[in-house]
């Protein structure tokens, strides 16, 4: 078992769905159970990457954040109306969730030469880890028609249920995406259309140098089985991963078992300013972590504590002893309010 990496920071601090629903039978308790599986997922992973020597790229975002969720759901349900298709408000969001392949997702970056090597040897790996291997899209047959940019894509079923999509890519693709990403981030679709159109431009001109690497076609597009088979896998694991969490106010304590044993515990404590504490307790890997983050989900510390239990009694009193302290200091160094430049 390697070290802890700490993942999904951006979904856990992403507040579309309020605390009380986090723990009902509703849609956003179905994600919550997902989110929750997360971390145990992502240990198995850790694993292959320090196995196979390739990089994770991303790992904040591991986790489809509930507004996307939400934003899918309402492209669906536009559809289902547009077509006079039968939705239902209780039951159909649940459906649409559980029919994505992406809501747990992970890139995994090669050198260009060992992307097929790579992907062969990511299914092996997990495969032998219990996960099953459902479907392949190979980017280099169908390229993304905004980049054209390719990479495989690869589907499982985790031994704990939700799928997974792993993303090999190759790392000269990868550092393309951040070559033009800034430029996007500044566009105005309006004002600066030009500056968009460059975008695409550059970054499609990039992947164009960087051609399908030798050897990826052995790896076509495939999906194993129909529909109904692949979700009566995934129904079977479910069954047998258990996921229960108690909320109050601004905090969340959980455990996650398999089979009647219990492999993660943890608690989630949001504070008045946005900011969050994240611990979590590896049962089987015997090791603890705790992630601070910002109010926009992105990591400030993250450290390797010792393993303990919290109940949600704790877990307030945590946050008002901090808030109280954070006030306090405060009070005493900037008595007026105002911080320094």
């Amino acid at each position: 078992m390697g070290s802890i990496r700490f993942s999904g920071s951006m979904a856990a601090t992403d507040r579309s769905f309020s605390m009380d629903q986090l723990s009902g039978e509703g849609l956003a308790g179905k994600y919550t159970r997902i989110r929750l599986m997360e971390p145990l997922i992502t240990m198995d992973i850790g694993d292959m990457a320090e196995e196979l020597g390739t990089v994770l790229e991303g790992l904040e975002f591991s986790v489809e954040e509930p507004k996307r969720i939400l934003r899918a759901i309402e492209w669906d349900k536009s559809y289902y109306i547009h077509h006079h298709i039968a939705w239902d408000e209780e039951t159909s969001p649940q459906k649409v969730l559980m029919r994505l392949r992406d809501v747990i997702r992970y890139t995994e970056t090669c050198e260009s030469d060992d992307l097929y090597k790579t992907a062969r040897n990511t299914i092996d790996f997990l495969n032998e880890k219990g996960y099953i291997y459902i479907a392949v899209r190979n980017g280099f047959e169908s390229p993304n028609t905004y980049t054209g940019n390719g990479g495989i894509y690869l589907y499982f079923i985790s031994p704990f249920g939700p799928k997974v999509e792993l993303l090999v890519h190759p790392r000269q693709s990868a550092d393309s995406h951040r070559e033009t990403d800034a430029l996007r981030r500044n566009i105005i679709v309006a004002a600066l259309a030009p500056d968009k159109k460059q975008a695409s431009e550059t970054e499609t001109g990039f992947n164009r140098k960087n051609s399908a690497p030798e050897g990826y076609d052995v790896l076509r597009t495939y999906t194993l089985g129909d529909e109904d088979y692949r979700s009566s896998l995934e129904e079977s694991r479910w069954s047998l991963t258990e996921v229960t969490c108690e909320t109050a106010q601004n905090a969340m304590v959980y455990a996650v078992s398999l089979d009647g044993t219990e492999l993660l515990s943890g608690y989630e404590a949001l504070f008045s300013d946005g900011s969050m504490r994240l611990y979590r307790n590896y049962k089987k890997a015997g090791k603890a972590a705790l992630l601070l983050t910002n109010e926009k989900g992105a990591e400030i510390d993250v450290k390797e504590i010792s393993p303990a239990e919290y109940s949600i009694e704790d877990v307030l009193g945590e946050i008002r002893r901090l808030e109280e302290e954070q006030a306090a200091f405060m009070s005493r160094h900037f008595p007026h309010g105002e911080l320094p430049d």
